[in-house]
């Protein structure tokens, strides 16, 4: 480490974004005891897992896995809320490298095409400052070695929060909520569609039944997250 970088972190310490208390090692964003409670997931080495389970009888996927399984007040979960409510954009694009790096090399995901995030309307998007997924979704696919495609599927209503809604109630207020923008070509593509996380599913759901409206298309799922009573 540079003089400059050592005077820099002494006077700014690079909190842990989990804990919020203790120091993280340099260039990390998780401190040692975090790190140690927050082991990424097996789910991308199986093309049938509890992921993919979820959406058996709802939308025919290839496979699917989420980096990391969170509860309440866990690890993970503070990571995401640090993340998605907090503006701290640099968690996101760590993630997505991390994760992109173990994909790569993983046989299920060496075929995707391309990966497409879960877009957010406008003006969810101008009032939050960032799209989340698509945050995550980029440093991913960089990873990876593959295209992010940012403006194939278009959020095109506004719909009220989803937080507190049944899954059927998420589903109903997200009808016709997505299009692919016209013009855009990925018939017999390999979709990787992310999300940040898996709750109810409702939101990757319509995102995919749009997505496989387009003749041969074969759709994988990711997100950062599943919820542990997913």
């Amino acid at each position: 480490m540079l003089p400059i970088e050592g005077a820099f972190e002494l006077l700014f310490p690079n909190t842990c974004n989990a804990c919020l208390e203790v120091e993280a090692p340099h260039g990390e964003i998780m401190c040692v005891a975090c790190q140690s409670k927050s082991t990424i997931s097996e789910l991308h080495q199986f093309r049938e897992n509890e992921f993919t389970r979820h959406f058996w009888g709802r939308v025919p996927i290839y496979t699917g896995a989420a980096m990391y399984r969170f509860s309440k007040g866990g690890v993970a979960q503070n990571l995401i809320s640090q993340f998605k409510y907090k503006g701290n954009i640099h968690i996101g694009t760590y993630l997505g490298k991390q994760y992109g790096s173990i994909l790569k090399n993983q046989l299920l995901y060496k075929q995707v095409d391309m990966v497409i995030p879960v877009p957010l309307h406008f003006r969810k998007e101008g009032k939050r400052g960032f799209n989340q997924s698509e945050v995550f979704a980029k440093a991913l696919a960089e990873s990876m070695g593959k295209p992010c495609e940012t403006k194939v599927l278009l959020r095109v209503r506004h719909t009220a929060t989803q937080t507190k809604k049944s899954r059927q109630e998420r589903l109903d207020n997200l009808t016709n909520a997505f299009q692919i923008k016209p013009g855009c070509k990925i018939e017999g593509k390999h979709i990787l569609l992310v999300d940040d996380v898996l709750t109810t599913g409702a939101t990757l759901e319509a995102c995919a039944l749009v997505l496989q409206s387009q003749n041969a298309v074969r759709l994988s799922l990711l997100t950062i997250g599943i919820g542990a009573s997913v």
